[in-house]
């Protein structure tokens, strides 16, 4: 488990620093906690001056009943909880996503191309040489895989997808040719890649995901103020509205 805390001085200056991460064979919450505990002993941390708690919303760290937050406000009833912002940010953006069949397929043909050619050296050393010639280019396209804990790769796998979108069609055309697998997938991907369904998608979930990348990039500032948090959250919610 990793884990850091917030703090500020005398002078009310904000510092965010990682204690380590920690090996444990067990994550139930009572194992956690007594983790937590050991931490805070070993760096004459103490319990009693916490103030706040943070975590996902994984059961073992915060459900109601015997979870770490709960195990936590025993020992301190002041450390009141708070659901990570940047966490409660992309489960709403998973939602919305799945809930637009544009958007969903998008993301999920990003993630695909991005594996198609990254497990493959010969597909990698394909679209590089294409990258050269049709965009006069000789910097390598990465193609980033999408993971549900990295909120921020998004904005960049659908960038590097919009913006290369004729080169990797290219490609795609250039492997349809090969035997088995390869060629199959290949053409099944320009066949999608060539639709106005996808490139509308493409276009949308791009357009999305670069706002909401720069307020991720802004709830994780170590110096952020809640007056701050709040009026840029307003700021995204009103321009989503337009």
């Amino acid at each position: 488990m990793s884990l850091c805390i917030r703090h500020v001085d005398d002078n009310l200056s904000i510092y965010q620093d990682v204690l380590g991460l920690y090996e444990t064979s067990k994550t139930d919450a009572a194992k956690l906690t007594s983790i937590i505990q050991d931490v805070f002993l070993r760096l004459n941390l103490p319990i009693e001056n916490l103030r706040a708690q943070c975590y996902d919303s994984a059961s073992n760290m915060s459900g109601r009943h015997t979870a770490v937050l709960t195990r936590i406000l025993q020992l301190q009833p002041k450390a009141l909880y708070a659901h990570c912002r940047n966490h409660v940010l992309d489960l709403a953006l998973q939602d919305s996503a799945s809930a637009i069949c544009a958007v969903r397929d998008a993301l999920s043909l990003t993630n695909d191309l991005s594996t198609f050619f990254r497990d493959s050296a010969k597909r990698t050393g394909v679209l590089e040489l294409v990258i050269k010639d049709v965009c006069c280019s000789s910097s390598a396209v990465i193609l980033h895989p999408l993971t549900p804990t990295r909120w921020t790769i998004r904005a960049r796998a659908l960038n590097a997808l919009v913006q290369h979108h004729e080169a990797i069609a290219v490609a795609l055309g250039q492997l349809a040719d090969e035997p088995g697998s390869t060629g199959s997938k290949a053409a099944g991907f320009l066949s999608k890649l060539s639709t106005f369904e996808c490139l509308f998608g493409l276009t949308v979930a791009h357009k999305i995901f670069s706002v909401t990348e720069q307020l991720n990039t802004l709830l994780q500032s170590s110096s952020l103020t809640l007056s701050a948090a709040r009026e840029s959250i307003s700021i995204i919610a009103l321009l989503f509205k337009r």
